[in-house]
């Protein structure tokens, strides 16, 4: 039997080796009394059970089993998607180079993807306004439904190779056949390209709402597109391409 600095013999179920001291040399520390063999023994059945691990022990790491997951493809060269800026939307980057979501991808209110281009454009010099449109359809030049949009902004012209970032949020409101999504983003520019005095450029505008009803259910992608108002001959190249998937 296994006795106590107290005199007093130890409960039975104690096993030493299983009581560990946040010490260097265990061996040299006095055998607990009862007391700390019964906390020992409260805090062990409580971890071994799973109702009181999964509604106690788990909310010590985290508020739920989400990750933000970087999603394949990864580009691996420029992309010249939109080529030259015309009057009606084109994609910024190839449909190719947007992960495969497939049917029911937004399968439960609150599901959120983030999107994110690091770009440069370059005008010529007739002037024009950009607006960005951003897609639920194919990928595709103007495929789809436009879930929302920036206002129509002026670029400066005879512009080369001026840099811009691009970053979107896209939240499920309602899923199935006649869902809705939730878009909100922000376009960032050189202010050689995009005057302080307009930029940055919020998406939308204003007045933020959700889509119409949308089929949650097809295969679609998320493409931002965009075009120009003005005839000069405009072009964007995108540099890098991040999909990330919130939770």
């Amino acid at each position: 039997m296994l006795y106590g600095p107290d005199g007093k013999m130890l409960a039975p179920s104690f096993n030493r080796m299983k009581f560990r001291y946040p010490v260097e040399k265990p061996w040299k520390v006095p055998m607990p009394d009862a007391s700390g063999i019964e906390e020992y023994e409260r805090r062990r059945e409580k971890a071994l059970d799973k109702n009181a691990f999964d509604h106690v022990h788990l909310q010590w790491f985290a508020d739920g089993l989400f990750y933000n997951d970087l999603r394949e493809p990864f580009i691996s060269s420029d992309q010249n998607a939109a080529g030259t800026i015309i009057t009606t939307d084109k994609p910024l980057a190839l449909a190719a180079s947007f992960p495969v979501l497939g049917g029911q991808y937004w399968a439960r209110p609150g599901k959120k993807l983030k999107i994110r281009m690091f770009g440069r454009e370059t005008t010529d010099g007739t002037a024009g306004n950009v607006t960005l449109d951003i897609y639920y359809g194919s990928g595709a030049a103007a495929n789809g439904t436009i879930l929302q949009a920036s206002a129509a902004v002026a670029h400066q012209i005879s512009r080369t190779n001026d840099v811009w970032w691009l970053e979107l949020y896209i939240h499920c409101r309602a899923t199935g056949s006649s869902g809705t999504l939730f878009v909100n983003g922000i376009y960032f520019a050189s202010v050689t390209l995009v005057l302080s005095t307009v930029g940055p450029v919020f998406i939308p505008a204003t007045a933020p709402a959700v889509s119409g009803a949308i089929d949650l259910t097809a295969a679609n992608i998320i493409s931002p597109q965009i075009k120009q108002s003005g005839a000069g001959s405009w072009n964007a190249t995108v540099h890098d391409l991040e999909v990330i998937s919130m939770n």
